[in-house]
């Protein structure tokens, strides 16, 4: 009985090894790299991941393993194009390297045509897009809607990047209706911007009456409101 048993452990050994040999392949391996990637690689809240691995060269022979792989990416990259080490650590080890590519798409609002300082930015002109986030440089807005309304400070191309340093909604020198209060009550007066701000920023105002000095936050056009 004992050998019987023996005999039946091998051949079930025998047969899950002839099971998982099958399916080391070049298939197999560029799968579970691109699985790999996927987890080691947070995808962006908005936008979108593209991983791509490199095919394994025909002519490169893949002998079996007893064990499951294993991966790791063995030196530091930047995210944008890194090596996939993948091993068998059996009687009679090997390795294999996949090149990939990664890529992080994310959406951004542009020009979606020539705007001329002082327009005003609405769904004519501006467009939202998806972007390689390694080809963008410095602040920028993802929603259209926070930015309809806002006016032009300088002009800007087609295709250009909507940055905070162009655009204001309420302008430096213009009227504001300052807001002051909470959710129970509310007070308004007229006052000036001190400097330009876009939606949800705070800037520095100016109450024309009392001639005071305040900050508060955008919440719409030329419109600014103090939380008491």
């Amino acid at each position: 009985m004992p050998k019987l048993k023996i005999f039946i452990s091998f051949l079930s050994l025998l047969f899950s090894f002839s099971i998982f040999a099958e399916k080391i392949d070049s298939n197999y391996i560029e799968n579970l790299a691109k699985t790999f990637l996927e987890k080691q690689i947070v995808k962006p809240s908005t936008g979108n991941r593209k991983i791509e691995i490199t095919p394994i060269d025909p002519r490169v022979v893949i002998r079996p393993c007893d064990q499951p792989l294993t991966l790791n990416i063995p030196v530091k990259t930047n995210n944008r194009n890194v090596n996939v080490k993948v091993s068998c650590e059996n009687s009679t080890p090997w390795k294999l390297y996949l090149p990939a590519k990664i890529s992080i798409t994310i959406p951004i609002v542009i020009a979606k045509n020539y705007i001329s300082k002082g327009s005003i930015l609405d769904d004519s002109n501006i467009t939202i897009i998806e972007k390689d986030s390694f080809k963008i440089r410095g602040e920028y807005f993802s929603d259209i809607k926070s930015l309809l309304n806002n006016k032009a400070l300088t002009s800007i191309a087609k295709g250009r990047t909507i940055a905070k340093n162009n655009i204001c909604l309420v302008c430096k020198g213009g009227s504001v209706i300052i807001e002051a209060g909470d959710k129970n009550f509310a007070i308004q007066t007229d006052g000036i911007a001190l400097s330009n701000g876009t939606l949800g920023q705070i800037i520095r105002v100016e109450n024309k009456h009392s001639k005071r000095t305040l900050s508060a936050q955008i919440i719409n056009s030329n419109h600014v409101k103090i939380n008491l």
